[in-house]
């Protein structure tokens, strides 16, 4: 009776002890964070130069509208004198021109001509409209939005696809 009580005390301090004597001697698995590992892909693989982008030559605003359902403002005039440099950037708010729809969420609804093209752009209330869309490829949290941008992505960065 003693030894089987003596048994049942040792085997378990045996088990523990061989495996955090073990446990010293196996080895280490090496765990890399997301921006360790996309520094090791940028340190071995050269990434693409980009031209510098252009700058618009010419940003007029056609229409402007802010916000929701039957009730919008009309603020044209204020985006207009907002441009500078044929650049726009705000936000959209009630800070703009008011509140047209308390209550509910609102949009801006923006039609554009950029060097010579028109364009329509909507933005919630709250986002940042930035015309021309800002756009860095090197910039993490960029969306990639079809299957075509993944490649291109990939062909850029030497990536076999």
């Amino acid at each position: 009776m003693k030894r089987q009580f003596l048994f049942s005390l040792l085997l378990p301090l045996l088990i523990i002890l061989l495996f955090v004597a073990g446990w010293s001697f196996w080895p280490k698995k090496k765990y890399v964070t997301f921006q360790d590992a996309v520094k090791g892909i940028a340190s071995k693989k050269p990434l693409p130069t980009l031209p510098e982008p252009k700058k618009p030559k010419e940003l007029r605003i056609i229409s402007a509208q802010y916000g929701a359902k039957d009730q919008w403002l009309d603020i044209t005039e204020q985006l207009q004198k907002k441009i500078h440099e044929n650049q726009l950037s705000i936000y959209a708010s009630n800070n703009i021109a008011g509140d047209p729809f308390f209550g509910y969420p609102k949009h801006l609804k923006v039609e554009y001509i950029l060097d010579g093209a028109k364009k329509k752009i909507r933005v919630r209330e709250g986002m940042k409209l930035e015309i021309p869309p800002l756009q860095d490829p090197y910039d993490v949290l960029r969306v990639i939005e079809t299957s075509q941008e993944l490649v291109t992505l990939a062909e850029n960065c030497q990536w076999k696809v």
